[in-house]
């Protein structure tokens, strides 16, 4: 059987750099089969680093149409009920919800999703 975990920015970064060992700690546990990481994901470690090597050792996911359009209905309907989230966020949660893949972040913003199916781990750095 195959367990998927897509990484977000904030978790991909924390594991790039080892700092923090709630990641490591994390996929231990979980023992997924195989570890992703999303286009937007890619996009945004890209910007924020000069060695894309290290960030191309993380495989990552193509997004396609069926992801976007399951990310503008997230969000619209969040805008509805007067929830504004990040448009990158939103892509990030499709990608997980429709590859039925575990999220792990840092990033407590994607508790919104979960009424949407994302089944996400929010990390907590260790001190």
């Amino acid at each position: 059987m195959v367990y998927r975990v897509i990484l977000d920015t904030s978790a991909a970064i924390e594991l790039l750099n080892r700092k923090d060992k709630q990641i490591l700690h994390t996929i231990e546990k979980e023992k997924p089969t195989e570890i992703f990481i999303c286009g937007v994901t890619r996009f945004e470690l890209g910007v924020g680093s000069e060695d894309d090597a290290q960030i191309l050792d993380i495989p990552c996911l193509s997004m396609n149409c069926e992801m976007f359009g399951f990310a503008a209905k997230m969000y619209s309907l969040l805008k509805q009920h007067g929830k504004m989230p990040g448009i990158k966020d939103c892509f990030i949660a499709a990608c997980a919800i429709t590859e039925d893949s575990l999220l792990l972040t840092y990033n407590k913003d994607f508790e919104v999703f979960k009424e949407f199916g994302l089944n996400a781990k929010v990390l907590k750095k260790m001190q």
